[in-house]
């Protein structure tokens, strides 16, 4: 089969592998789509140390199942062969303390398809028949490899303590942060508030019918709380993993509200803790997801396709993964797939 090859810092190129064969509890998935990651950026930069390479990267994927070798016959999720399916790309341990108390995401031995194991950004993947997660006849096998990232918001979300009429800011318009906006919209914030230093991502945030306001380079922090209003958000989910956010996480905040931190921090990021506990500030992180998460998102998207759709901004084939890379580190987009298909599109 075709499949994009990762094997150490900017090497990714294109390789004819093996298909690879279920075994007891596992299936085998014909890739529709694959999602190109911030964390694929990492890989690709090779500031992956738990990378297990080579590798076939990708864990943002959508398919469609044709085979299963079921090892009880009463694993849950898809129906059998044929099923159109999104695919949890975690794999958790099951017998670690943290996996014990039904907190598997966050697993001691944790790892995932297109890390530590072959993803999709090939023609066919492996994955227990438990990661499998059936999509509604509704849901385009495109728009169902936003289940991954979209779960990721939903944990976000869930993870703050948000209640009607809330108001929330998000630092960041990627793909997460602008997931995340539209999630907090959907819980019942009433004012949902982005910020963004990319032209392109702001209008993307725009696009979205997303209140946004633009990061003016060196600007001081109180001049942009002072354009945001005035009137911190009682809920701010920091998305972009860039110390910088920080004094805007905590200075944009309301007294005795919230930060939720789901941006992936690559480094330690300077912290005023002094000021954090003088505005009584409750900050608490937030990881990947949940099984749950993941069925709501699967869930979410089957109702609301048309919302999110818009985020993919370009599908290339798979030949072209490593343009899909580049394009993602010069922020030249939103969301971009790629498929074994062939196919190719572009808003640009």
């Amino acid at each position: 089969m075709r499949a994009v090859v990762f094997e150490g810092h900017s090497q990714l190129h294109m390789a004819d592998e093996a298909v690879p064969s279920a075994g007891p509890g596992e299936a085998i998935v014909r890739v529709a789509y694959s999602g190109v990651c911030g964390s694929d950026l990492t890989l690709f930069a090779g500031k992956n140390p738990r990378a297990k390479l080579p590798v076939i990267p990708g864990h943002e994927l959508s398919g469609e199942v044709v085979s299963l070798e079921r090892e009880s016959g009463t694993e849950a999720g898809v129906a059998g062969v044929g099923t159109r399916v999104a695919i949890l790309p975690t794999l958790s341990c099951g017998t670690c303390d943290l996996c014990r108390r039904n907190l598997r995401h966050l697993c001691r031995s944790l790892r995932f398809l297109g890390i530590q194991t072959h993803g999709g950004m090939a023609e066919y993947v492996k994955a227990p028949i438990g990661n499998l997660y059936a999509v509604p006849s509704s849901l385009s096998d495109h728009v169902a490899a936003l289940a991954e990232p979209l779960a990721v918001a939903i944990h976000g979300v869930r993870r703050a303590r948000i209640e009607v009429a809330d108001s929330a800011l998000v630092i960041g318009a990627g793909p997460i942060g602008l997931m995340v906006a539209l999630t907090a919209r959907i819980a019942g914030c009433s004012r949902v508030v982005v910020t963004e230093l990319a032209e392109r991502r702001i209008a993307a945030a725009r696009a979205l019918d997303l209140e946004t306001v633009a990061v003016r380079a060196g600007e001081p922090i109180s001049a942009l709380v002072e354009r945001l209003g005035g009137d911190n958000a009682e809920v701010v989910f920091e998305c972009t993993g860039h110390p910088s956010a920080t004094v805007q996480m905590i200075e944009a905040g309301r007294f005795a509200g919230q930060v939720v931190i789901v941006g992936a921090f690559k480094e330690p990021a300077p912290v005023d803790l002094f000021r954090l506990s003088r505005k009584e500030i409750w900050v608490t992180g937030s990881f990947a997801y949940t099984a749950d998460d993941f069925a709501r998102a699967v869930d979410l998207l089957g109702r609301n396709a048309d919302l999110f759709e818009p985020l993919i901004t370009d599908i290339l084939p798979l030949e072209r993964t490593r343009d899909a890379v580049e394009m993602m580190i010069r922020g030249e987009c939103v969301k971009v797939l790629v498929g074994p298909a062939g196919d190719q599109r572009s808003t640009k």
